[in-house]
């Protein structure tokens, strides 16, 4: 809740959101876009299976494309 509270006292207008691919990142996911939504826009990573999370990308091209890709949530 703290780093939700200085995201959003922030100068900050968007966040990329690139949680794990499993329960926990899931989680975080929901609890990131209920908590920020309103206050910057989120863009929301999907990380290809069977890649774990984004480190798991080697391809840079890869990762600017899943970026681009990305789902907005919140501001717009």
């Amino acid at each position: 809740d703290k780093q939700a509270e200085l995201i959003a006292r922030s100068p900050l207008e968007s966040v990329i959101l690139a949680t794990d691919n499993d329960e926990a990142g899931a989680n975080l996911r929901k609890q990131a876009i209920s908590k920020l939504r309103n206050y910057v826009q989120l863009k929301v990573v999907s990380i290809p299976e069977p890649n774990k999370d984004i480190n798991d990308v080697r391809d840079t091209g890869v990762i600017r494309k899943i970026i681009a890709e990305a789902e907005i949530v919140g501001f717009s």
